[in-house]
């Protein structure tokens, strides 16, 4: 079993990397920007290669690591649909498997903490995010929260597993690393022996004050992170909309794939510019109102579009998960 749990003291957000021992493919859940040194130290060590980056809802209180992950290995990143976050390659579902190697993770809608808030089941356990926390759970003050659809996701979701389920939260502030299904329905003082009405007067009363982060983190994660710290926010557009895009008057689609990829497989009304030509990119910006960037899988446009955005010009944007994504 490849199982690591990697934690960031500062915002107490523990990071899971997962690795099928066949294979080598391996998935990361809930990356903090910063540390992708660390995550991909920890591949490597393990002879492992990344196939996804899973969020498990848009954060707060950090900023993700997934397209810094993605740009460095290809990955594709993933949140769930609820998050209305247009950064990620693909928009997870309830129920979906991700799948890496003959492993896979399965999505399990828990909303309440945010609208989009997702746990994942692996094997005997569940990595909970900050839907359910060692003695505690997410709060539900902001981000469109919402106590009683938290309560319904927790008891009617979660409790429902095994009791022998181990749980793996996103958060811990007092060093616990894990816990268990049974022993939260018995012991979590939020929960035990709790009723909705008593469940929600309690998160209505913490009182928390606002997470420092906040206005800071919630636009760049809804972006899937930028590629370091310190970067501008580059512009992002879903597949979908790219292809409904192409022809309009105004709009011009920019591919950068190599010259014998984009022969074999043509994307008709684009402009083929090559990977490193900014000016010519910066260029057919001034003469358009919105440029498409566009490469096989997004990799490339999205290193693209950061330069461009780093260089100020506004009106472009990638096409997360490439012409791959605009096909299917």
């Amino acid at each position: 079993m490849i199982f690591r749990q990697l934690f960031d003291p500062e915002s107490s957000t523990y990071t899971y990397l997962i690795g099928d021992e066949a294979t080598r493919e391996a998935v990361v859940v809930d990356p903090v920007l910063g540390h992708e040194r660390r995550d991909l130290d920890t591949l490597s060590q393990e002879g492992l290669r990344l196939s996804w980056v899973l969020d498990t809802h848009v954060h707060a209180d950090h900023v993700t690591g997934a397209n810094a992950l993605k740009a460095a290995t290809g990955a594709m990143t993933a949140v769930a649909d609820a998050c209305n976050a247009p950064g990620y390659d693909h928009a997870l579902v309830d129920g979906e498997r991700i799948a890496f190697g003959a492993e896979f993770l399965t999505a399990i809608a828990t909303p309440g903490h945010t609208p989009g808030s997702t746990c994942f089941t692996w094997r005997d356990r569940v990595l909970t995010g900050d839907t359910l926390l060692i003695g505690g759970c997410g709060r539900t003050d902001f981000q469109d929260g919402d106590p009683r659809a938290l309560y319904g996701s927790i008891t009617r979701r979660l409790f429902t597993l095994p009791e022998a389920t181990l749980v793996f939260p996103g958060h811990d502030y007092r060093g616990r690393e894990q816990s268990s299904i049974g022993d939260e329905r018995r012991a979590n003082p939020r929960l035990a022996g709790r009723t909705e009405d008593e469940f929600v007067k309690i998160m209505e009363s913490l009182g928390l004050a606002r997470p420092r982060r906040i206005d800071e983190a919630v636009p760049l994660n809804k972006a899937a992170g930028p590629i370091a710290e310190g970067d501008v926010l580059w512009g992002s557009i879903p597949a979908a909309s790219a292809a409904q895009a192409m022809g309009r008057a105004g709009v011009v689609v920019a591919d950068l794939r190599d010259p014998n990829l984009a022969a074999a497989d043509p994307l008709p009304g684009s402009v083929l510019v090559p990977y490193h030509d900014f000016d010519r990119m910066a260029e057919l910006a001034s003469r358009c109102s919105s440029l498409i960037l566009v490469c096989g899988i997004g990799q490339r446009s999205m290193v693209a579009a950061r330069e461009l955005a780093a260089m100020g010009v506004k009106n472009v944007a990638n096409v997360v998960g490439g012409i791959r994504s605009m096909r299917a």
